[in-house]
Formats: C-alpha cells, structure tokens, sequence
C-alpha cells in the first residue's frame, strides 16, 4: 500500500496490527510512534540515532524483554 497521509497510513497499520491476536510488540520510529498512539497503543522511546536497532541494540532488546514481562506477568 502507499503512503498517502500519516492519518490514513497509521490507521492502516492500526487496522492491521488489531487483526493480530495477543500481544504485540513494534519496533519503529517517530513516523509510526503516531500510528501506535492512534491505535490506543503504549509507547517507549530510546534516544538514538536514525535506526535504533543498530545503534542500542541492546536497548532494544532490553525494552522488548521489558514488554513481554509486561504482558506476560
């Protein structure tokens, strides 16, 4: 699908992530952090670079764990 608006992309992805039973985790950047809210979402930040994933990996991994601990009890 091509992006058309940040509206209607993160209501896209809202929709889409809905269909998905049980808990989620994403992993993105700002662009998506509105789409994440928008669906009713939590989200954390990680000062970094462009790609968070490369430049705190572990910072990454830590708040993924962190997640699953959350919703996982």
């Amino acid at each position: 699908m091509p992006n058309r608006s940040l509206v209607g992309d993160s209501d896209y992805i809202a929709s889409a992530v809905r269909q998905i039973p049980g808990p989620v985790v994403l992993v993105g950047h700002s662009v998506e952090r509105f789409g994440y809210q928008r669906a009713g979402m939590t989200t954390v930040e990680a000062a970094s670079s462009h790609l968070v994933m490369l430049s705190q990996p572990m910072r990454v991994a830590d708040l993924i764990r962190e997640a699953v601990r959350t919703v996982t009890g």
